[in-house]
């Protein structure tokens, strides 16, 4: 149990350096890098990446708990929670290159502007509301509080789901904007 304290106090600090550079980025006009690598245009669809094996890892460890396999489902909510941390710090770095692709579909595409958009709001919302119920779940997975744990649990875990698979979507949007087939 130890080791998953420090592992969780080592992801809350990596957190609290995401939020840091959140800040920092918002009082420098959102460019905090200079020089800024080619590659980065690309980062968008690793995020999708990201989203998408952490879709499976979320399914792989609801699996592992249904199956009554505790320390599988453990393992794989950490490594999870580890991809979470890895999107978020790639996130925070492309937005704060001061490059973006973003996708703006023309007005006069109607429907398919008006799916992008709710859905990337909706996605916004749910990763804000996700991301501190996230780890109040973890934390009490670690201080024994397993009661608690899974009636939350139950709650956060369709709302993570559907904020990385929301992701997925949006880099597809995102790819088919960067390569001209929009």
């Amino acid at each position: 149990m130890r080791s998953y304290r420090f592992l969780f106090a080592l992801l809350v600090l990596a957190g609290l350096l995401v939020v840091v550079l959140a800040l920092l980025g918002g009082l420098f006009e959102k460019k905090l890098f200079e020089n800024v690598p080619e590659w980065f245009v690309y980062i968008p669809f690793w995020n999708g990446g990201i989203n998408a094996i952490t879709a499976i890892v979320l399914l792989l460890a609801f699996r592992a708990i249904r199956s009554k396999n505790v320390k599988l489902h453990s393992r794989l909510m950490i490594f999870a929670l580890f991809l979470t941390l890895v999107f978020l710090i790639s996130y925070l770095s492309y937005h704060f290159s001061g490059i973006s692709i973003g996708f703006e579909p023309p007005p006069g595409m109607g429907w398919l502007r008006v799916i992008y958009l709710v859905m990337l709001v909706t996605h916004i919302i749910a990763a804000a509301i996700v991301a501190p119920m996230v780890l109040i779940v973890v934390y009490m997975a670690l201080t024994g509080n397993f009661s608690k744990h899974v009636r939350l649990a139950r709650k956060v875990f369709p709302l993570w789901m559907y904020t990385v698979l929301s992701g997925v979507l949006i880099s597809v949007f995102l790819f088919f904007e960067f390569v001209g087939l929009v």
